[in-house]
């Protein structure tokens, strides 16, 4: 667990929105049980290796029961060799009062998977920052000192799929 210069634990968070999963119009059923499509296997397997590839450790992934953040979290798990697991409140949207709960003292790097707008708006209160927008299939990194108070979290990156190309031909 790494500590920040007023002696504080770090928390590393990693904040995913699920990758593609179609077009919702065109779904019949239920949104929450709407899959990822063959492009949002293909963009978290390329989120997977490249996180693998720069040796991310991460302690826990949490998920969005939706489908789709599911399928997402289980791709990275598989990759990551760690287990996701759902997490009924985050359908809503976490909060910070929910990852107080969820940030036990052992977990110094966690990874939530979730949707727009909520991420967005985690990100503003953990971070003053406003105007994130994220792309499906992207990944922002939040260092955050324990106990987490608003407005306290630096945006260390930003990482959008387009980062995570695929190799020629694979398209």
């Amino acid at each position: 667990m790494s500590e920040t210069q007023s002696g504080n634990a770090l928390v590393r968070l990693l904040l995913i929105r699920h990758a593609d999963a179609g077009d919702p119009g065109s779904w019949i059923g239920p949104d929450a049980e709407r899959p990822l499509s063959d492009k949002g296997v293909k963009q978290v397997a390329r989120l997977a290796s490249a996180l693998l590839a720069a040796k991310t450790t991460i302690d826990s992934i949490l998920t969005s029961p939706a489908r789709r953040c599911g399928e997402t979290a289980t791709i990275l798990a598989a990759a990551l060799g760690i287990e996701a697991r759902a997490e009924a409140h985050l359908a809503d949207g976490p909060t910070i009062e929910a990852l107080r709960t969820l940030l036990t003292k052992r977990i110094s790097s966690l990874a939530l998977v979730g949707h727009e707008p909520h991420l967005s708006a985690l990100i503003g209160e953990l971070t003053g920052v406003t105007n994130v927008v994220m792309a499906k299939g992207a990944v922002i990194r939040i260092d955050i000192a324990r106990p987490l108070e608003r407005g306290s979290g630096s945006l260390v990156w930003i990482a959008p799929p387009s980062l995570f190309r695929a190799p020629k031909g694979e398209r």
